[in-house]
């Protein structure tokens, strides 16, 4: 299990989820994943679990590493799409877990 440690007062310190080391910051490091289990259901039957990880070994464990559009420097910051929001530009919202398709086996 990862956690987050203080070893200085003040200073939180992670543990990657993937190497187990500590995760030194850096321009996108330390990461966080959150697990959302039961994404198919309510928001109050979801489960939720936060993990910290190195964005490279994140990229590692996928099968996909093309997905990784983040590590793109035109990528928006939270900041960036927050300010465009408040000039009246398109907002991206997450998708509404009751509307999500079933997958079928």
């Amino acid at each position: 299990m990862t956690k987050a440690t203080q070893s200085v007062p003040g200073e939180l310190r992670y543990n990657c989820l993937f190497c187990n080391n500590t995760i030194e910051p850096n321009d996108l490091d330390p990461c966080a994943l959150m697990l959302i289990a039961r994404i198919d259901r309510s928001r109050r039957e979801q489960k939720e679990q936060g993990f910290y990880c190195h964005v490279e070994c994140l990229q590692r464990a996928s099968k996909d590493r093309r997905s990784f559009y983040i590590l793109e420097h035109d990528f928006d910051t939270v900041g960036e799409i927050e300010d465009e929001a408040e000039e009246g530009l398109p907002d991206f919202l997450p998708p509404d877990p009751s509307q999500l398709r079933k997958r079928r086996h």
